[in-house]
């Protein structure tokens, strides 16, 4: 019997991973970094088998092109800003374009991987997995405040499974992903999909907090990671070089080390806390009693709104005077405008706003009294965690 060369066992391999997985690499500049382009050289090397793509803006020109790379274009404004392509990632559109695959794996370009797994992850039967947030994620929503499964940015998605989450959660999804990134809307809201647990996840990949994640994946590398140039550059770089690679120090554009021990400290009060038992404690609860407006439906707004549908404290209505009209309408209380206001003259007020001060002396050189009608979310968080949060 013949024996199978070098060329065709390759080509064997390829055809029976071409249904079961496609890489997707979101592109979105027309010159890529030094780290990007060993991103993709490492997919390529890695994950030659399965097909690998772009996805890219339709007039996007890129200086990087390489034969064994497809492309899939979709309108310019999907990658407008982080917000527009983090959107894009929760629409049909999205899953449709790759709905010959079983499985996407999204590999960003601040993204890495190490061996060739996606067959034994996919074999696993997740409909998500991203990296692990060991010490936990803080958004408050759907009743929940800390999430640990996990980051989008190199992800495993089961096409059919979103398809369908995304049809049966339309309208809950469309709502957070205005306030919150995909992947805390994935995790928030995936109540319907298979999501690994962090203990399960952590082999799958690593974005922040590299020696504890380590530990817990017994000294073996991941799959693959994210963000490694932000969170963990200093572990990271020795590992990329052995590898052949020559890494960049984007220092400069990097965050500030994150303090785990204060996130946690941070995650395990938000586990804990009770909206209605801090407002009884301090007194305010009767203040309440017959609902609040919320000023400023931003990311706090959203927050607290949350929290007040959890804990039944009535919402009576909404301000924000710069939301864009499809926001409003997307919101399930009543949006009024600061001139509807005097027609509330009763009614408490709660500042959602991370600049509050201006507002807040608005308010109060209205005749508002602080702790009467007049509250600061801000303020409710830091009498709550004291300057721990500051250290994150």
């Amino acid at each position: 019997m013949r024996k199978a060369g070098k060329r065709e066992k390759v080509g064997n391999a390829r055809n029976a991973n071409r249904n079961l997985a496609a890489v997707v690499i979101p592109v979105y500049t027309e010159t890529l970094k030094n780290n990007e382009q060993n991103a993709i050289a490492q997919a390529i090397k890695v994950l030659g088998n399965y097909d690998i793509y772009f996805a890219m803006p339709k007039s996007l020109e890129i200086d990087y092109k390489d034969p064994r790379i497809k492309e899939r274009r979709f309108k310019d404004s999907y990658f407008s800003s982080r917000q527009a392509y983090s959107n894009f990632m929760l629409e049909e559109t999205f899953y449709y374009a790759f709905q010959e695959y079983k499985y996407i794996l999204v590999y960003q370009l601040d993204a890495f991987v190490f061996s060739d797994r996606l067959a034994e992850f996919c074999a696993k039967g997740w409909d998500y997995a991203g990296a692990p947030w060991t010490h936990g994620i803080h958004k408050f929503v759907n009743g929940r405040a800390t999430w640990y499964v996990g980051n989008g940015g190199f992800s495993l998605r089961k096409t059919e499974s979103f398809l369908k989450w995304l049809h049966n959660k339309k309208e809950d999804i469309s709502f957070a992903r205005e306030y919150l990134p995909e992947d805390v809307v994935v995790a928030a809201y995936g109540d319907g999909l298979i999501i690994p647990s962090k203990e399960e996840a952590v082999c799958f990949a690593f974005e922040m907090d590299f020696d504890e994640c380590i530990k817990r994946n017994n000294g073996k590398l991941p799959f693959g990671c994210h963000a490694w140039e932000y969170c963990e550059y200093e572990q990271w770089k020795p590992i990329m070089e052995g590898m052949g690679y020559t890494v960049c120090d984007f220092s400069c554009k990097r965050k500030n080390p994150i303090n785990y021990a204060a996130l946690k400290q941070v995650n395990e009060i938000w586990n804990r806390f009770d909206l209605r038992l801090y407002l009884q404690q301090s007194g305010y609860m009767g203040l309440l009693d017959n609902g609040a407006i919320l000023y400023g439906l931003g990311s706090q707004g959203f927050e607290l709104y949350q929290m007040m549908q959890f804990w039944k404290i009535d919402i009576i209505a909404g301000v924000d005077n710069y939301m864009p009209e499809y926001r409003k309408r997307l919101w399930p209380i009543k949006i009024i405008s600061n001139m509807e206001l005097r027609h509330y003259p009763q009614t408490p007020i709660i500042i959602t706003m991370k600049d509050f001060k201006e507002t807040e002396c608005a308010f109060i050189s209205k005749g508002y009294r602080k702790n009467r009608n007049l509250f600061v979310f801000e303020e409710i968080l830091h009498a709550v965690f004291g300057k721990v949060r500051e250290n994150i």
